[in-house]
């Protein structure tokens, strides 16, 4: 959705009201989520390969598939494998001092993880770092490149019909809705692009 820094607002509250009230999902729904995220890439791998090749002017569907799509389907199948064991608290050592204590670490969600994405692995660049917070455990607002509107409003399309906007949104927008983007109070940013465009979100 292409909107103004106040919808924006919306959007965030209402993805940290819905982790709040679900602070730490299971492991059964975090698979689910992914399965689903893997199944929304493998249905629509050929909507996808156009929309790119729409955007680059010109782009072989077999790079498409070979660097895009594959790729986040088998970090997907590789998370699924290995989830719960990373869910799992490892054991610390307490030190000498507090023998025979024990100690534990427990893996939880950081919240609400904003995602801003480039525009030349459109596909895998916004989708891997989207499994890797869903696999998490947290809720994801996703900034896809605008330079790429096909594919980023596909996107927005596809994911809106597999999860709820408090649980995943993706906001479309040119860059003064990424800069406000970027000035929302995520628990956790990630972003994926050039030093110019990285000192503008940074600045922000």
């Amino acid at each position: 959705m292409n909107l103004e820094s106040s919808q924006m607002d919306e959007v965030f509250a209402a993805q940290r009201g819905a982790f709040r009230r679900h602070p730490y999902p299971s492991l059964s729904q975090r698979k689910a989520n992914l399965r689903s995220l893997a199944a929304l890439v493998s249905q629509n791998r050929d909507a996808i390969a156009t929309a790119i090749d729409e955007d680059f002017g010109g782009r072989a569907k077999d790079e498409t598939m070979t660097l895009e799509v594959m790729q986040v389907l088998q970090l997907i199948s590789h998370i699924l494998t290995r989830l719960r064991r990373w869910m799992r608290p490892s054991r610390k050592s307490a030190g000498l001092l507090y023998m025979p204590a024990k100690a534990r670490l427990h893996y939880q969600p950081v919240g609400v993880v904003g995602i801003v994405s480039p525009w030349n692995y459109p596909l895998d660049l916004a989708l891997s770092p989207l499994a890797c917070a869903l696999a998490a455990g947290n809720c994801v607002m996703l900034k896809p490149s605008e330079h790429t509107p096909r594919t980023s409003e596909l996107f927005r399309q596809l994911l809106s019909e597999r999860f709820g906007e408090e649980h995943v949104s993706v906001i479309t927008g040119d860059v003064k809705v990424g800069v406000q983007f970027s000035k929302l109070p995520f628990d956790h940013l990630m972003f994926t692009g050039s030093t110019p465009v990285g000192r503008i979100v940074m600045a922000s």
